[in-house]
């Protein structure tokens, strides 16, 4: 039986929803896979099942779980990862948006090269400086 912390400012279904991914990773519910049905849910979580109704669509709106209409609910293929998180889609400037990233990525991948450069071993060093030849071909091939 899952025993619910005793946070005031917490919704219950918030928290029954937390006991939910709690019971995908310990049962290593995988993606694509079914949940126990609501009944079942709501007896081992000794809640009723309306509250695992708004539980589940909780992590609907979280891309943890889909439901399929007559098949039951499923662990999603990429749990918590939306399709557009940063909300890319409502910026209208598209070429902006590009430079934008590009100048991000320019403060952040030379630290992170580093960082990588002096963590390598051998292997990442041939396995880099293979990739670094292959790229000085496909560039001098346009």
């Amino acid at each position: 039986m899952y025993e619910f912390e005793n946070i005031a400012d917490k919704p219950l279904a918030e928290k029954v929803s937390d006991a939910i991914i709690e019971l995908i990773i310990t049962n290593k519910i995988k993606a694509g896979e079914k949940l126990p049905n609501e009944f079942q849910l709501a007896e081992s979580l000794k809640v009723g099942r309306s509250t695992i109704r708004e539980a589940v669509k909780i992590l609907v709106s979280r891309n943890i779980v889909e439901i399929r209409r007559g098949s039951g609910t499923f662990v999603c293929q990429e749990p918590g990862v939306v399709d557009d998180p940063l909300g890319f889609t409502f910026i209208k400037d598209k070429k902006q948006l590009a430079m934008d990233l590009i100048s991000v990525r320019m403060l952040i991948e030379p630290q992170m090269a580093a960082l990588a450069a002096r963590n390598a071993d051998e292997s990442d060093l041939r396995e880099i400086s293979e990739l670094c030849l292959k790229i000085e071909q496909l560039i001098k091939n346009n």
